[in-house]
């Protein structure tokens, strides 16, 4: 079993998955006449259309870090030390703890197949399933792309590629399979000083794996993989970023299934 898809840890329900034919294999829903909207190539607007509205939220108010001297806070050495200590170190004690340090209370997270998470606690379950399941997890961080301020905070990108084996036992994806994952994504955050402590914390994220290399790694039969949404569950935000700065709150959010 894996994590239905289109699930929200804490309050969404999974989807419906699609009906079972006679034989009891997986049939694709065949559309109907209701199901279908049929525009003339007459009625289509063909307008010239732009996303310069888009390049306004790109620079933080204020203008972006450049980097330099003594109180320059260096934002892809934080990405790069936040994963390590977070996936890397082989103890879910050490884990714990960089979950506590390095994401906040209110963390939330967009996934692949419409998955959510919601909060810190939310994490620390997907982390320690995830981890019990592939414990030699690798993050392999391709680059790290930062933009922002030590007053606004920073949005951060972090191409990598991930690798791992099936080798133990999880409530998200079952018994050990002994098998070899490996695919890429990238992650974009946004990054805050916690105002207490002064520690910087991830806020929000927007992580989209490529799941598909993953469920043929594990050779996942149709039956086994849970529905996907009947559509995409981002919004179509125009003319706003992300990330808000300043307060780090995510448009483009997903809907319910």
């Amino acid at each position: 079993m894996i994590l239905p898809l289109g699930t929200d840890l804490l309050t969404m329900a999974p989807s419906a998955r699609q009906p079972a034919s006679a034989e009891g294999g997986a049939t694709a829903a065949v559309p109907t006449a209701d199901d279908v909207s049929i525009v003339s190539a007459a009625a289509i607007d063909i307008t010239p259309i732009n996303n310069d509205c888009s390049n306004k939220y790109t620079k933080p108010p204020g203008g972006a870090d450049v980097g330099v001297g003594e109180d320059a806070f260096d934002c892809p050495a934080f990405v790069i030390r936040s994963t390590d200590e977070t996936w890397h170190p082989r103890s879910w004690e050490a884990t714990n703890r960089a979950v506590d340090k390095y994401f906040a209370w209110d963390w939330q997270s967009v996934r692949a197949f419409g998955m959510m998470l919601r909060g810190r606690e939310a994490l620390r379950a997907f982390m320690r399933d995830w981890l019990g399941g592939f414990p030699d997890v690798i993050i392999h961080v391709a680059d790290v792309f930062c933009l922002g301020n030590q007053a606004q905070g920073y949005k951060t990108t972090m191409p990598y590629v991930l690798t791992a084996t099936h080798s133990g036992w999880s409530q998200a994806f079952g018994t050990p399979t002994g098998k070899r994952v490996k695919y890429h994504g990238i992650a974009n955050c946004y990054i805050q000083r916690e105002p207490v402590s002064g520690q910087w914390q991830y806020t929000r994220e927007w992580d989209l794996p490529d799941m598909w290399a993953f469920i043929t790694a594990l050779n996942l039969t149709a039956d086994q993989i849970p529905a996907h949404p009947g559509g995409d569950l981002v919004p179509v935000d125009e003319c706003k970023p992300l990330f808000e700065w300043g307060t780090g709150e995510m448009n483009w959010f997903p809907s319910a299934p």
